[in-house]
């Protein structure tokens, strides 16, 4: 049995403070939004396995659109197996409307 693609997005600690990255770039958490979010894997991430998940932020640029201009903050997450090997990576794009 293998879990679908897009099961390390459930890959979080639910006691982590998600927003304070976003709190301490002084951001209104009204302001965001979602860009966008891929999968890249590696080999099948399977289920009763441990796994060691290492984010970090991989570029912060500005562009103006029509509603003025927008921060954009990529994340990059990666999915490591006991043996330190990378099985997958996550990046997420979140967008802030300035």
């Amino acid at each position: 049995m293998i879990a679908p693609p897009t099961f390390a997005v459930t890959f979080r600690d639910e006691t982590a403070d998600t927003g304070a990255l976003l709190r301490d770039l002084g951001t209104d958490i009204s302001r965001i939004l979602h860009g966008e979010q891929e999968f890249e894997l590696f080999r099948p991430l399977q289920p009763g396995e441990t796994y060691l998940c290492r984010a970090r932020i991989v570029d912060i640029y500005q562009k103006t659109g029509r509603s003025g201009p927008m921060a954009f903050v990529i994340r990059e997450t990666a999915i490591a197996d006991r043996a330190n090997e990378i099985v997958a990576t996550m990046r997420h794009v979140t967008i802030i409307r300035l």
